[in-house]
């Protein structure tokens, strides 16, 4: 009966200091940048640099990032996986992932585009931070210059 206590006991320690480990702050993500890389008929290939701010006092490890990038309102490009990466304590990293969109989103756009320098824009999805083992949702919206770009648009 003794040993029945000790392990309740132990057992409800354990529960009071993992009710003491918090779940980190989501990063802010934010696009910092985007690079085509291949065009067909059928679908395009982007590389989107993503810059990853930390708020949180203590470094934080990133297994993964999935993410869905909409333009003027519209879904255009998606994608997922990121190579392991560890953000600084209230620290940046930019980082790049592979994003892939079809022609009926890629013609929309140019449509949408016009002459505009800037454009509006909304990334969201979910991180993976392995040292919490959980699920970071983020949510971003913001403009971006499309001065870089301008070359791969058709006028």
């Amino acid at each position: 009966m003794k040993y029945h206590a000790g392990v309740l006991m132990i057992m409800l320690g354990l529960s009071g200091c993992a009710s003491l480990i918090s779940k980190p702050a989501p990063p802010a993500v934010k696009l910092a940048g985007i690079v085509l890389t291949q065009a067909n008929l059928l679908e395009q290939t982007f590389i989107l640099k993503l810059q990853l701010s930390n708020p949180n006092d203590y470094v934080l490890p990133i297994r993964g990032l999935r993410y869905q990038l909409d333009i003027n309102g519209q879904p255009f490009a998606h994608g997922g996986n990121l190579d392991e990466v560890t953000l600084p304590a209230k620290g940046d990293a930019i980082v790049e992932v592979d994003a892939r969109t079809n022609l009926q989103s890629w013609i929309k756009q140019l449509r949408n585009i016009g002459d505009k320098d800037k454009v509006a824009y909304r990334i969201h999805g979910e991180i993976t931070a392995p040292g919490a083992n959980v699920q970071l949702p983020y949510d971003h919206q913001g403009e971006t210059s499309l001065a870089a770009l301008k070359r791969w648009f058709p006028r």
